[in-house]
């Protein structure tokens, strides 16, 4: 604002170059004015921008924080979320191992139960073998039965003749004392 209503003392200057020179002063001052009206102007909106700017710039420290807040909580649901995910996964991992070992018992046991199987073919077939067997031991023991069956009057009369042998051999004993 410099050379704003500047006295030009009027003995200084001459009457024809004075109203010149006076135009001039008055044309440099409303240039002046002009000028400073601009940068008035200019420095009204750039303290408009700076004030708008300072207005965004909180309005996005705000949001910083509050993003910052729900970044921290989006990190600790997420940390949750992860332990829960490894519990899970370690829940996860034992059932199959828990499934894994009743298969793997399972699979002994049809082993176990195979073995039986044959085992009990096995046994089936000695059953029936010695079934076999017992029919022909019966048959035998009839044989031998009808055998005793016919033998027994012979054994009956070959207890009477070992009796009489004992009676003879008694009397054979008598009669050699007696000689």
């Amino acid at each position: 604002m410099a050379g704003r209503d500047r006295y030009i003392p009027s003995s200084a200057v001459s009457t024809s170059s004075s109203s010149r020179l006076l135009e001039s002063q008055l044309i440099e001052s409303d240039r002046n004015r002009a000028r400073s009206v601009i940068l008035e102007d200019r420095i009204a909106i750039q303290h408009r921008e700076i004030q708008s700017l300072l207005n965004d710039n909180q309005r996005l420290a705000v949001a910083h924080i509050g993003l910052k807040d729900q970044l921290n909580v989006a990190k600790r649901e997420l940390e949750r979320l992860l332990e829960t995910a490894v519990k899970v996964k370690a829940e996860g991992e034992a059932k199959v191992r828990e499934v894994y070992q009743n298969a793997l018992r399972m699979e002994a046991e049809a082993r176990v139960i195979d073995g039986l199987g044959a085992e009990l073919g096995q046994v089936r077939s000695d059953v029936q073998r010695l079934g076999s067997d017992r029919q022909e031991l019966a048959t035998e023991l009839a044989m031998f039965d009808d055998e005793m069956a016919k033998a027994k009057p012979n054994s009956d009369r070959a207890i009477e003749v070992k009796l009489e042998i004992e009676i003879l051999r008694g009397e054979i004993r008598k009669g050699r004392f007696g000689i």
